[in-house]
Protein backbone atom coordinates (compact mmCIF):
# COMPACT_ATOMS: atom_id res chain seq x y z
CA UNK A 1 0.00 0.00 0.00
CA UNK A 2 3.15 2.28 0.79
CA UNK A 3 4.17 1.52 -2.82
CA UNK A 4 1.01 2.24 -4.36
CA UNK A 5 0.78 5.44 -2.30
CA UNK A 6 4.13 6.94 -3.78
CA UNK A 7 2.49 6.30 -7.26
CA UNK A 8 -0.61 7.92 -6.63
CA UNK A 9 1.74 11.08 -5.24
CA UNK A 10 3.40 10.60 -9.01
CA UNK A 11 0.74 10.55 -10.59
CA UNK A 12 -1.25 13.43 -9.26
CA UNK A 13 2.03 15.60 -9.89
CA UNK A 14 1.84 14.51 -13.42
CA UNK A 15 -1.37 14.92 -14.12
CA UNK A 16 -1.50 18.74 -12.24
CA UNK A 17 1.33 19.85 -14.40
CA UNK A 18 -0.52 19.06 -17.42
CA UNK A 19 -3.32 20.98 -16.21
CA UNK A 20 -1.22 23.62 -15.04
CA UNK A 21 -0.14 23.71 -19.06
CA UNK A 22 -3.40 23.88 -20.40
CA UNK A 23 -4.59 26.46 -17.73
CA UNK A 24 -1.93 28.85 -19.24
CA UNK A 25 -3.06 27.88 -22.86
CA UNK A 26 -6.24 28.80 -21.73
CA UNK A 27 -5.33 32.29 -20.20
CA UNK A 28 -3.74 32.96 -23.37
CA UNK A 29 -6.79 32.16 -25.46
CA UNK A 30 -9.11 34.03 -22.95
CA UNK A 31 -6.88 37.37 -23.27
CA UNK A 32 -7.60 36.87 -27.20
CA UNK A 33 -11.01 36.47 -27.43
CA UNK A 34 -11.35 39.34 -24.49
CA UNK A 35 -9.25 41.64 -26.89
CA UNK A 36 -11.85 40.69 -30.03
CA UNK A 37 -15.06 41.33 -27.58
CA UNK A 38 -14.34 45.10 -27.59
CA UNK A 39 -16.56 47.95 -26.39
CA UNK A 40 -16.31 49.68 -30.17
CA UNK A 41 -18.24 46.56 -31.96
CA UNK A 42 -21.44 47.47 -29.74
CA UNK A 43 -21.57 51.23 -29.60
CA UNK A 44 -24.69 52.72 -30.66
CA UNK A 45 -24.17 56.20 -29.65
CA UNK A 46 -23.56 56.96 -32.95
CA UNK A 47 -27.61 56.46 -34.11
CA UNK A 48 -29.26 58.28 -31.46
CA UNK A 49 -28.86 62.26 -30.54
CA UNK A 50 -29.61 65.27 -32.96
CA UNK A 51 -26.52 64.83 -34.88
CA UNK A 52 -26.93 61.17 -35.14
CA UNK A 53 -25.06 59.89 -38.71
CA UNK A 54 -25.24 55.98 -39.61
CA UNK A 55 -21.46 54.65 -39.52
CA UNK A 56 -19.82 53.55 -42.66
CA UNK A 57 -19.67 49.59 -42.86
CA UNK A 58 -16.98 47.91 -42.75
CA UNK A 59 -16.32 45.64 -45.83
CA UNK A 60 -18.41 42.50 -45.82
CA UNK A 61 -14.72 40.46 -46.01
CA UNK A 62 -13.45 42.03 -43.29
CA UNK A 63 -16.03 41.44 -41.27
CA UNK A 64 -16.86 37.59 -42.23
CA UNK A 65 -12.79 37.30 -41.32
CA UNK A 66 -13.47 39.04 -38.24
CA UNK A 67 -16.55 36.82 -37.33
CA UNK A 68 -14.28 33.86 -38.65
CA UNK A 69 -11.19 34.78 -36.14
CA UNK A 70 -13.45 35.15 -33.54
CA UNK A 71 -15.00 31.88 -33.90
CA UNK A 72 -12.06 30.01 -33.90
CA UNK A 73 -10.99 31.24 -30.93
CA UNK A 74 -13.98 30.52 -29.24
CA UNK A 75 -13.99 26.71 -30.38
CA UNK A 76 -10.11 27.09 -28.91
CA UNK A 77 -11.27 28.36 -25.73
CA UNK A 78 -13.94 25.93 -25.10
CA UNK A 79 -12.29 23.35 -25.96
CA UNK A 80 -9.13 24.52 -23.70
CA UNK A 81 -11.84 24.85 -21.05
CA UNK A 82 -13.49 21.39 -21.14
CA UNK A 83 -9.97 19.82 -20.76
CA UNK A 84 -9.34 21.99 -17.90
CA UNK A 85 -12.27 20.86 -15.99
CA UNK A 86 -11.52 17.06 -16.92
CA UNK A 87 -8.39 17.42 -15.86
CA UNK A 88 -9.15 18.98 -12.33
CA UNK A 89 -12.00 16.78 -11.99
CA UNK A 90 -9.28 13.93 -12.11
CA UNK A 91 -6.96 15.52 -9.71
CA UNK A 92 -9.78 15.53 -7.24
CA UNK A 93 -10.34 11.98 -7.67
CA UNK A 94 -6.74 11.35 -7.51
CA UNK A 95 -6.41 13.48 -4.20
CA UNK A 96 -9.38 11.63 -2.84
CA UNK A 97 -7.64 8.13 -3.08
CA UNK A 98 -4.49 9.58 -1.94
CA UNK A 99 -6.09 10.78 1.19
CA UNK A 100 -7.83 7.15 2.09
CA UNK A 101 -4.47 5.31 1.73
CA UNK A 102 -2.52 7.89 3.68
CA UNK A 103 -5.14 7.76 6.42
CA UNK A 104 -5.12 3.96 6.64
CA UNK A 105 -1.40 3.53 6.45
CA UNK A 106 -1.22 5.84 9.36
CA UNK A 107 -3.86 3.24 11.75
CA UNK A 108 -1.72 0.81 11.01
CA UNK A 109 1.99 2.10 11.05
CA UNK A 110 4.02 2.31 14.25
CA UNK A 111 4.91 5.31 13.06
CA UNK A 112 1.93 7.17 11.93
CA UNK A 113 4.17 10.81 11.77
CA UNK A 114 7.08 9.06 9.05
CA UNK A 115 3.87 7.96 6.99
CA UNK A 116 2.35 11.43 7.60
CA UNK A 117 5.70 13.53 6.53
CA UNK A 118 5.34 12.22 2.72
CA UNK A 119 2.35 14.58 2.37
CA UNK A 120 4.66 17.34 2.41
CA UNK A 121 5.31 17.06 -1.24
CA UNK A 122 1.64 17.07 -2.32
CA UNK A 123 0.38 20.90 -2.34
CA UNK A 124 -3.08 22.18 -2.75
CA UNK A 125 -3.40 23.95 -5.76
CA UNK A 126 -3.56 28.00 -6.10
CA UNK A 127 -7.34 28.43 -6.79
CA UNK A 128 -7.61 30.02 -10.32
CA UNK A 129 -10.21 32.44 -11.60
CA UNK A 130 -11.41 33.08 -15.01
CA UNK A 131 -13.06 35.58 -17.12
CA UNK A 132 -11.16 38.28 -16.17
CA UNK A 133 -8.05 39.84 -17.96
CA UNK A 134 -4.87 40.39 -15.90
CA UNK A 135 -4.21 43.74 -14.97
CA UNK A 136 -1.23 45.67 -13.58
CA UNK A 137 -3.63 48.03 -11.11
CA UNK A 138 -4.81 47.38 -8.05
CA UNK A 139 -8.24 45.54 -7.96
CA UNK A 140 -11.48 47.10 -7.01
CA UNK A 141 -12.05 46.87 -3.30
CA UNK A 142 -15.69 47.55 -2.87
CA UNK A 143 -17.24 44.85 -4.61
CA UNK A 144 -14.66 43.13 -5.79
CA UNK A 145 -13.44 39.80 -4.90
CA UNK A 146 -11.54 39.36 -1.64
CA UNK A 147 -8.90 36.51 -2.84
CA UNK A 148 -7.93 38.68 -5.73
CA UNK A 149 -7.26 42.06 -4.00
CA UNK A 150 -5.09 39.67 -1.63
CA UNK A 151 -3.04 37.36 -4.56
CA UNK A 152 -2.66 41.33 -6.35
CA UNK A 153 -1.56 43.51 -3.24
CA UNK A 154 -0.02 41.04 -0.85
CA UNK A 155 -1.38 41.92 1.94
CA UNK A 156 -2.68 38.88 4.41
CA UNK A 157 -5.69 41.03 5.72
CA UNK A 158 -7.03 43.87 3.50
CA UNK A 159 -5.91 47.11 5.07
CA UNK A 160 -9.58 48.28 5.32
CA UNK A 161 -10.08 45.33 7.78
CA UNK A 162 -7.10 45.89 9.62
CA UNK A 163 -7.37 49.44 10.07
CA UNK A 164 -10.80 49.88 10.68
CA UNK A 165 -10.06 46.78 13.47
CA UNK A 166 -7.20 49.00 15.33
CA UNK A 167 -9.46 52.12 15.62
CA UNK A 168 -11.66 50.03 16.87
CA UNK A 169 -9.64 48.01 19.01
CA UNK A 170 -8.20 51.02 20.37
CA UNK A 171 -10.74 53.53 21.26
CA UNK A 172 -14.08 51.50 20.23
CA UNK A 173 -14.43 48.36 22.59
CA UNK A 174 -16.65 50.23 25.34
CA UNK A 175 -18.23 52.67 22.58
CA UNK A 176 -21.82 51.39 23.41
CA UNK A 177 -23.80 50.24 19.83
CA UNK A 178 -20.85 49.58 18.19
CA UNK A 179 -21.88 48.33 14.90
CA UNK A 180 -25.90 48.52 15.57
CA UNK A 181 -26.03 52.36 15.59
CA UNK A 182 -24.99 53.67 11.79
CA UNK A 183 -22.68 55.82 11.45
CA UNK A 184 -22.49 59.48 9.38
CA UNK A 185 -23.10 58.62 5.86
CA UNK A 186 -20.58 61.37 4.46
CA UNK A 187 -18.15 59.96 6.92
CA UNK A 188 -18.33 56.78 5.66
CA UNK A 189 -18.49 57.75 2.08
CA UNK A 190 -15.39 59.95 2.67
CA UNK A 191 -13.81 56.56 4.25
CA UNK A 192 -14.64 54.40 1.36
CA UNK A 193 -12.71 56.77 -1.63
CA UNK A 194 -10.04 57.14 0.80
CA UNK A 195 -9.45 53.26 0.91
CA UNK A 196 -10.45 52.62 -2.38
CA UNK A 197 -7.30 54.57 -3.44
CA UNK A 198 -5.18 52.39 -1.43
CA UNK A 199 -4.64 55.43 1.42
CA UNK A 200 -5.35 54.83 5.34
CA UNK A 201 -8.00 57.89 5.97
CA UNK A 202 -8.02 56.19 9.76
CA UNK A 203 -4.46 56.73 10.33
CA UNK A 204 -4.72 59.92 12.74
CA UNK A 205 -7.82 59.30 14.46
CA UNK A 206 -6.71 59.27 18.17
CA UNK A 207 -10.31 59.51 20.05
CA UNK A 208 -13.87 57.52 19.76
CA UNK A 209 -16.03 60.45 17.89
CA UNK A 210 -16.18 58.33 14.15
CA UNK A 211 -16.43 54.76 15.88
CA UNK A 212 -20.13 54.01 14.53
CA UNK A 213 -18.69 55.45 10.91
CA UNK A 214 -15.44 53.57 11.10
CA UNK A 215 -17.73 49.98 11.91
CA UNK A 216 -20.12 51.28 9.15
CA UNK A 217 -17.37 51.45 6.60
CA UNK A 218 -16.62 47.97 7.51
CA UNK A 219 -19.81 46.46 7.53
CA UNK A 220 -19.88 48.21 4.13
CA UNK A 221 -17.02 46.45 2.54
CA UNK A 222 -17.72 43.08 3.56
CA UNK A 223 -21.75 43.23 2.95
CA UNK A 224 -20.36 44.39 -0.81
CA UNK A 225 -18.06 42.06 -1.73
CA UNK A 226 -18.44 40.30 -4.55
CA UNK A 227 -18.55 36.68 -2.95
CA UNK A 228 -19.82 36.55 0.62
CA UNK A 229 -17.07 35.44 3.39
CA UNK A 230 -19.02 32.64 2.98
CA UNK A 231 -20.02 31.07 -0.12
CA UNK A 232 -23.23 30.58 -1.32
CA UNK A 233 -22.26 26.96 -2.11
CA UNK A 234 -22.26 26.39 1.31
CA UNK A 235 -25.39 27.78 2.64
CA UNK A 236 -27.68 25.02 3.28
CA UNK A 237 -24.86 23.08 4.93
CA UNK A 238 -24.19 26.01 6.94
CA UNK A 239 -27.80 25.66 7.70
CA UNK A 240 -27.74 22.32 8.80
CA UNK A 241 -24.22 22.93 10.98
CA UNK A 242 -26.59 25.71 12.43
CA UNK A 243 -29.47 23.59 13.87
CA UNK A 244 -27.20 20.82 15.73
CA UNK A 245 -27.32 21.16 19.53
CA UNK A 246 -24.07 20.00 20.57
CA UNK A 247 -21.27 22.15 20.55
CA UNK A 248 -18.51 19.33 19.74
CA UNK A 249 -20.27 17.99 16.82
CA UNK A 250 -20.66 21.76 15.73
CA UNK A 251 -16.84 22.69 16.50
CA UNK A 252 -15.77 19.20 14.13
CA UNK A 253 -17.76 19.98 11.52
CA UNK A 254 -17.20 23.72 10.98
CA UNK A 255 -14.03 22.80 11.47
CA UNK A 256 -13.83 21.04 8.10
CA UNK A 257 -15.40 23.13 6.28
CA UNK A 258 -13.31 26.01 6.80
CA UNK A 259 -10.46 23.81 6.15
CA UNK A 260 -12.46 23.32 2.18
CA UNK A 261 -12.15 27.22 2.08
CA UNK A 262 -8.86 29.03 0.02
CA UNK A 263 -6.03 29.83 2.52
CA UNK A 264 -6.39 33.68 2.28
CA UNK A 265 -9.99 33.72 2.90
CA UNK A 266 -9.48 31.36 6.42
CA UNK A 267 -7.05 34.12 7.36
CA UNK A 268 -9.17 36.96 7.21
CA UNK A 269 -11.86 34.99 8.56
CA UNK A 270 -10.22 34.06 11.44
CA UNK A 271 -8.84 37.28 12.24
CA UNK A 272 -12.31 39.14 12.14
CA UNK A 273 -14.00 36.68 14.25
CA UNK A 274 -11.73 36.90 17.01
CA UNK A 275 -11.34 40.81 16.67
CA UNK A 276 -15.55 40.09 17.54
CA UNK A 277 -15.18 37.82 20.12
CA UNK A 278 -12.53 40.24 21.55
CA UNK A 279 -15.21 42.82 21.04
CA UNK A 280 -18.10 40.79 23.17
CA UNK A 281 -15.77 40.85 26.57
CA UNK A 282 -17.04 44.04 26.59
CA UNK A 283 -20.81 43.55 25.76
CA UNK A 284 -21.54 44.96 29.99
CA UNK A 285 -20.39 48.32 28.57
CA UNK A 286 -20.79 48.41 24.97
CA UNK A 287 -23.94 46.46 24.68
CA UNK A 288 -22.72 43.90 21.67
CA UNK A 289 -22.84 40.24 23.77
CA UNK A 290 -22.40 37.73 20.51
CA UNK A 291 -25.87 37.23 19.49
CA UNK A 292 -26.34 40.98 19.08
CA UNK A 293 -22.95 41.15 17.40
CA UNK A 294 -24.39 37.64 14.91
CA UNK A 295 -27.39 40.34 14.30
CA UNK A 296 -25.23 42.88 12.35
CA UNK A 297 -22.68 40.39 10.91
CA UNK A 298 -25.03 37.69 9.71
CA UNK A 299 -26.90 38.99 6.94
CA UNK A 300 -23.37 40.29 6.10
CA UNK A 301 -21.27 37.30 6.10
CA UNK A 302 -23.84 34.69 5.31
CA UNK A 303 -26.99 36.04 3.17
CA UNK A 304 -29.93 34.28 2.41
CA UNK A 305 -30.29 33.44 -0.90
CA UNK A 306 -33.01 35.36 -2.98
CA UNK A 307 -35.15 32.01 -3.22
CA UNK A 308 -35.00 31.08 0.08
CA UNK A 309 -37.16 32.25 2.62
CA UNK A 310 -35.37 34.88 4.33
CA UNK A 311 -37.42 35.30 8.00
CA UNK A 312 -37.34 31.35 8.54
CA UNK A 313 -33.61 30.99 7.62
CA UNK A 314 -32.48 34.73 9.35
CA UNK A 315 -31.94 33.10 13.03
CA UNK A 316 -30.35 29.99 11.85
CA UNK A 317 -27.97 32.71 10.43
CA UNK A 318 -27.57 34.55 13.41
CA UNK A 319 -26.93 31.43 16.02
CA UNK A 320 -24.27 30.20 13.27
CA UNK A 321 -22.87 33.07 13.29
CA UNK A 322 -23.15 33.61 17.20
CA UNK A 323 -21.59 30.18 17.72
CA UNK A 324 -18.29 31.08 14.96
CA UNK A 325 -17.71 34.03 17.74
CA UNK A 326 -18.03 31.71 20.89
CA UNK A 327 -16.09 28.87 19.51
CA UNK A 328 -13.52 30.99 17.45
CA UNK A 329 -10.65 29.38 18.99
CA UNK A 330 -11.17 25.93 18.56
CA UNK A 331 -12.70 26.15 14.65
CA UNK A 332 -9.65 28.30 12.76
CA UNK A 333 -6.44 26.36 12.90
CA UNK A 334 -3.71 28.28 13.93
CA UNK A 335 -0.97 26.17 12.41
CA UNK A 336 -2.08 28.05 8.94
CA UNK A 337 0.26 30.81 9.57
CA UNK A 338 -0.84 34.10 8.36
CA UNK A 339 -1.39 37.41 10.81
CA UNK A 340 -3.08 36.92 13.90
CA UNK A 341 -5.24 39.53 15.58
CA UNK A 342 -3.54 40.98 18.25
CA UNK A 343 -5.72 42.44 21.57
CA UNK A 344 -3.12 44.79 22.41
CA UNK A 345 -2.70 46.91 19.54
CA UNK A 346 -0.26 49.64 20.22
CA UNK A 347 0.22 53.36 18.20
CA UNK A 348 3.80 53.46 19.21
CA UNK A 349 6.54 52.40 21.21
CA UNK A 350 5.65 54.39 24.16
CA UNK A 351 2.01 53.35 24.23
CA UNK A 352 0.29 50.61 24.55
CA UNK A 353 -3.05 50.95 24.29
CA UNK A 354 -3.18 54.17 22.54
CA UNK A 355 -2.44 58.01 22.53
CA UNK A 356 -5.25 60.32 24.59
CA UNK A 357 -7.30 61.86 22.67
CA UNK A 358 -5.37 65.38 22.41
CA UNK A 359 -1.98 66.49 22.47
CA UNK A 360 -2.72 69.94 22.66
CA UNK A 361 -4.58 72.23 24.60
CA UNK A 362 -6.38 75.31 23.06
CA UNK A 363 -4.19 78.49 23.55
CA UNK A 364 -6.57 80.48 25.68
CA UNK A 365 -6.44 78.44 28.44
CA UNK A 366 -4.98 80.22 31.78
CA UNK A 367 -1.49 79.68 32.39
CA UNK A 368 -2.73 78.50 35.91
CA UNK A 369 -3.46 74.91 34.02
CA UNK A 370 -0.22 74.27 32.51
CA UNK A 371 2.28 72.02 34.60
CA UNK A 372 3.92 73.44 37.68
CA UNK A 373 7.29 72.44 39.00
CA UNK A 374 5.67 72.81 42.72
CA UNK A 375 2.58 70.58 42.38
CA UNK A 376 2.42 66.78 42.53
CA UNK A 377 3.20 64.31 39.70
CA UNK A 378 0.05 62.99 39.82
CA UNK A 379 -3.84 63.57 39.77
CA UNK A 380 -5.65 61.97 43.00
CA UNK A 381 -9.20 59.70 41.90
CA UNK A 382 -11.52 57.62 43.84
CA UNK A 383 -13.16 54.68 42.59
CA UNK A 384 -16.93 54.79 42.24
CA UNK A 385 -17.53 51.88 41.21
CA UNK A 386 -16.36 47.92 42.02
CA UNK A 387 -14.41 46.90 38.59
CA UNK A 388 -12.73 43.04 38.17
CA UNK A 389 -9.83 43.42 36.10
CA UNK A 390 -10.32 41.14 32.55
CA UNK A 391 -6.59 40.59 31.57
CA UNK A 392 -3.42 41.20 34.04
CA UNK A 393 -2.75 44.99 32.61
CA UNK A 394 -6.07 46.22 33.98
CA UNK A 395 -6.47 47.24 37.91
CA UNK A 396 -9.17 45.74 39.79
CA UNK A 397 -11.10 48.62 41.97
CA UNK A 398 -13.05 48.37 45.03
CA UNK A 399 -15.45 51.13 45.42
CA UNK A 400 -13.89 53.76 47.35
CA UNK A 401 -10.31 52.77 47.07
CA UNK A 402 -7.67 55.57 46.23
CA UNK A 403 -6.22 55.81 43.00
CA UNK A 404 -2.97 57.58 41.68
CA UNK A 405 -3.45 58.77 37.68
CA UNK A 406 -0.46 59.13 36.16
CA UNK A 407 -1.57 59.97 32.49
CA UNK A 408 -4.97 59.07 30.40
CA UNK A 409 -4.17 56.79 27.23
CA UNK A 410 -7.26 57.07 25.70
CA UNK A 411 -10.95 58.58 25.80
CA UNK A 412 -11.62 55.04 28.13
CA UNK A 413 -8.53 54.57 30.14
CA UNK A 414 -5.96 55.85 32.62
CA UNK A 415 -2.62 54.59 33.58
CA UNK A 416 -2.10 54.73 36.94
CA UNK A 417 -1.57 52.70 40.52
CA UNK A 418 -4.13 51.26 42.99
CA UNK A 419 -2.36 50.18 46.36
CA UNK A 420 1.31 50.08 44.64
CA UNK A 421 0.21 48.16 41.67
CA UNK A 422 0.20 50.07 38.23
CA UNK A 423 -1.82 49.45 35.57
CA UNK A 424 -5.01 50.63 33.56
CA UNK A 425 -7.65 52.48 35.34
CA UNK A 426 -11.53 52.77 33.47
CA UNK A 427 -12.35 56.11 33.25
CA UNK A 428 -16.01 55.61 33.60
CA UNK A 429 -15.86 53.89 36.92
CA UNK A 430 -13.52 56.93 39.26
CA UNK A 431 -14.29 60.13 39.82
CA UNK A 432 -10.86 62.82 39.79
CA UNK A 433 -10.27 64.97 42.77
CA UNK A 434 -9.69 68.58 42.28
CA UNK A 435 -7.88 69.81 45.23
CA UNK A 436 -5.56 71.65 47.08
CA UNK A 437 -5.97 71.54 50.58
CA UNK A 438 -7.17 67.49 49.87
CA UNK A 439 -11.34 67.99 49.55
CA UNK A 440 -12.71 67.05 46.51
CA UNK A 441 -13.67 70.31 46.00
CA UNK A 442 -11.21 73.21 44.84
CA UNK A 443 -11.17 75.60 47.73
CA UNK A 444 -9.47 78.54 45.59
CA UNK A 445 -9.96 79.02 41.97
CA UNK A 446 -6.35 77.91 41.28
CA UNK A 447 -5.51 74.26 40.46
CA UNK A 448 -2.56 72.92 38.96
CA UNK A 449 -1.28 69.67 37.93
CA UNK A 450 2.02 68.57 36.92
CA UNK A 451 2.50 64.97 35.26
CA UNK A 452 5.81 63.18 35.28
CA UNK A 453 8.63 64.55 33.10
CA UNK A 454 9.31 60.92 31.62
CA UNK A 455 5.69 60.94 30.24
CA UNK A 456 5.12 63.24 27.29
CA UNK A 457 1.62 62.99 27.43
CA UNK A 458 -0.29 65.70 29.43
CA UNK A 459 -3.42 65.25 30.74
CA UNK A 460 -6.23 65.80 28.47
CA UNK A 461 -7.67 68.86 27.26
CA UNK A 462 -11.46 67.55 29.05
CA UNK A 463 -9.46 67.54 32.36
CA UNK A 464 -8.54 70.98 31.88
CA UNK A 465 -11.53 72.33 30.69
CA UNK A 466 -13.75 71.18 33.80
CA UNK A 467 -11.14 72.80 35.95
CA UNK A 468 -12.23 76.06 33.57
CA UNK A 469 -15.25 75.27 33.93
CA UNK A 470 -14.96 74.59 37.78
CA UNK A 471 -12.82 78.04 38.35
CA UNK A 472 -15.42 80.16 36.77
CA UNK A 473 -18.42 79.08 38.88
CA UNK A 474 -15.97 79.62 41.54
CA UNK A 475 -15.42 83.12 40.58
CA UNK A 476 -19.07 83.87 40.15
CA UNK A 477 -19.99 82.80 43.48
Amino acid sequence: MGIRLKQLETRIETVRAQSDEVWKTLETAEGSLLQMLTLKDYDCTNYFGDNATPASKPPETATLKLRADRHETEEFYLTKLKDFLLGTSRIARLNVKHDYMRNKLAELSANPPAVMASLTGVKPPRRKCIGRLNTTTQPKLFGGSLEEYIESTNQEIPLIIKSCIRIINLYGLHHQGIFRVSGSQVEINNFRECFERGEDPLADITDASDMNSVAGVLKLYLRELREPLFPVIYFEQLMELAQLESKHDFVIKMKDLVQSLPRSVVIVMRYLFDFLNHLSEYSDENMMDPYNLAICFGPTLVPVPEDKDQVQYQNQVNELIKNIILFHDDIFASDIGGVLYEKYITRDEDNDVGDSPSEHVHEDLDSEVYPSEDECDCVEATAQYDFTARNDRELTLSKGDSVQLYSQVSCDWWRGAVCGRQGLVPDKYISIKLKDDGTEKPKSGNWNVRMKTKLSRPIVKQTLLIHLSLKKRHKVI
